[in-house]
């Protein structure tokens, strides 16, 4: 009878998780939607100039825990937000802001699916650490060259491997 009731909770547990994805995913969409609807037009992300090159700074100088070095990553690179999940949509890391939860389960989804995020400020990226594919959301007003991501995917594998 106790395994019954266990088993029970466990299951209400999956499900009420699964639920809370496909709300948070579904909030995320009809946000997106509302925020497109009452914005005017955007003009396309400004493009760094070419021999512009990211600020020298350790992303790991002091840094003590995920969050601060992230922070650090976003401020050496000019950007917005970055926000690490896993492919199912789940939060590791956020160098903060108020739309990390809702970034890492709509992106997360779409890049697994293969599908380009329809707003300019956001840049997918992928990072194997340790055999798991994670999901790097980022949120910039700047176009991003190329040569900053490799550094941008670098640095994360780098606070990823110090903070894990």
């Amino acid at each position: 009878m106790i395994l019954v009731v266990i088993a029970l909770g466990f299951l209400q547990f999956y499900f009420l998780m699964r639920i809370s994805r496909q709300v948070t995913s579904l909030y995320s969409r009809l946000r997106e939607r509302a925020i497109k609807e009452k914005a005017p037009a955007a003009a396309p992300p400004a493009p760094l100039p070419a021999e512009e090159s990211p600020a020298d700074i350790d992303v790991l100088a002091g840094s003590g825990e995920m969050g601060a070095a992230l922070r650090t990553l976003v401020r050496k690179y000019s950007l917005g937000s970055l926000t690490l999940a896993t492919t199912d949509g789940l939060v590791v890391a956020t160098s903060g802001g108020s739309d990390a939860e809702s970034d890492a389960a709509h992106y997360s989804s779409a890049f697994v699916r293969g599908v380009s995020p329809s707003e300019k400020e956001i840049t997918l990226f992928s990072v194997n650490y340790r055999g798991s594919p994670l999901v790097g959301v980022i949120r910039s007003s700047k176009s991003i060259p190329r040569s900053w991501m490799d550094g941008i995917e670098k640095d994360v594998i780098r606070i990823l491997e110090a903070e894990l």
